[in-house]
């Protein structure tokens, strides 16, 4: 993993563990080979939160485009700067996912359930970067009230989507939650 803390790998580490740490996510990922029977964050860095949460992005807007921190100031690194913008993640990370556990409650506490697993994360955060990069950065509120029209079965038997499925699962989130019908 690159150690340059500002790295769309750096960023996502340093935002895994404070979401580790509080919040919605408590104790849930596997921080080290001690924390067996967590979630595992490998996939998770590489494959989705990191384009969420990098400062060079290229293809779509991360959180970063929104955030009206001092941006010359995280670029030269600036302890507070940095602090700021991992807060900014950390606070739309969990409106989002918050909306996520109000409407899939049972299922996000029953263990066998797919909800909390890699490709369900990967894939509600692929979706989430998507859904800030059309209509921006929204709130608890809003992201509830969508997820409402999310149908899909978390079950270990009926969850259809496989470890490198992520972008599918994506793409499910966006058509029946956030596609306006006109």
């Amino acid at each position: 993993m690159n150690k340059y803390p500002l790295s769309d790998l750096g960023l996502a580490r340093k935002v895994i563990e404070r979401l580790n740490s509080e919040k919605i996510f408590f104790k849930k990922f596997e921080m080290s080979s001690l924390d067996k029977g967590k979630i595992k964050i490998a996939s998770i860095i590489k494959f989705a939160l990191r384009y969420l949460v990098t400062i060079e992005s290229k293809d779509r807007k991360s959180l970063y485009y929104f955030w009206e921190g001092d941006k010359s100031a995280l670029i030269k690194f600036d302890q507070d700067a940095f602090d700021e913008y991992i807060n900014y993640c950390i606070k739309n990370i969990t409106d989002f996912f918050s909306a996520v556990k109000k409407n899939f409650n049972a299922e996000w506490h029953n263990p066998q359930s797919k909800l909390l697993s890699v490709t369900a994360i990967n894939g509600f955060i692929i979706a989430f970067n998507k859904i800030i990069d059309k209509d921006g950065v929204k709130d608890f509120n809003y992201y509830d009230q969508r997820l409402q029209k999310l149908g899909i079965d978390f079950s270990k038997d009926n969850f259809p989507y496989t470890s490198s499925q992520y972008s599918k699962f994506s793409e499910k989130i966006i058509d029946e939650a956030f596609r306006d019908t006109e």
